[in-house]
């Protein structure tokens, strides 16, 4: 346990989420839910790197998905969540009832879709958005707003014989520049800029 945390009461969760899944076809489904979240004894890291409890938070949200073959060629996997968390008592008076968490993109949205071009050759390309977060949880003068951002991925997958896939995927395809989360207002992580991986899968 670390120094800076060891005085400090564990963290409390209790989660509500209520749900509905609706089978368009047998090889289709449509999903969504709306959640609740709230935390207890939530940390706050002070500039000097100790941490103290600010007392509690909540989040709530809900997400959308569908998941499936609209074709037998044609697959699919989507989803929507929006979220909104903040806190809702607090034991510092820089951070009242109603500061904003950190980390929590209002928006998210996440697509991708593979389609099989012949039996032996096939496609997907797929897109992810974040909308903007705050990089941690800091009083209103102090707070990083980290931007949000789109990314775009792809990948093709060959079938070389009947017990051997090759498959590329690309990601960041358009070298999108992003900071995908941080630790602190000063320790930013970029996200992963273009690459590639090949793989290649064998069965016995």
């Amino acid at each position: 346990m670390a120094t800076t945390t060891v005085n400090l009461d564990p963290e409390k969760y209790t989660n509500r989420e209520l749900g509905i899944k609706w089978d368009l076809s047998k090889a289709l489904s449509f999903s969504a839910a709306a959640y609740k979240t709230d935390r207890e004894n939530v940390r706050y890291a002070n500039p000097d790197g100790t941490f103290v409890q600010t007392g509690t938070s909540q989040v709530n949200g809900a997400e959308l998905a569908l998941t499936g073959f609209v074709t037998k060629d044609w697959q699919v996997s989507t989803g929507y969540s929006r979220n909104f968390g903040q806190l809702t008592s607090a034991t510092s008076p820089t951070l009242p009832a109603g500061t904003p968490l950190s980390l929590l993109p209002r928006d998210t949205i996440a697509v991708w879709n593979r389609y099989q071009l012949t039996p032996e050759w096939g496609a997907g390309v797929g897109v992810v958005y974040h909308s903007d977060m705050f990089a941690a949880l800091q009083p209103f003068a102090s707070r990083v707003l980290l931007p949000g951002y789109t990314t775009v991925d792809g990948a093709i997958y060959w079938k070389v014989m009947p017990n051997l896939d090759a498959q590329l995927n690309l990601t960041n395809i358009f070298n999108a520049k992003y900071i995908q989360t941080a630790d602190g207002n000063d320790n930013l992580s970029p996200g992963t800029p273009r690459s590639a991986i090949v793989s290649i899968r064998s069965k016995f």
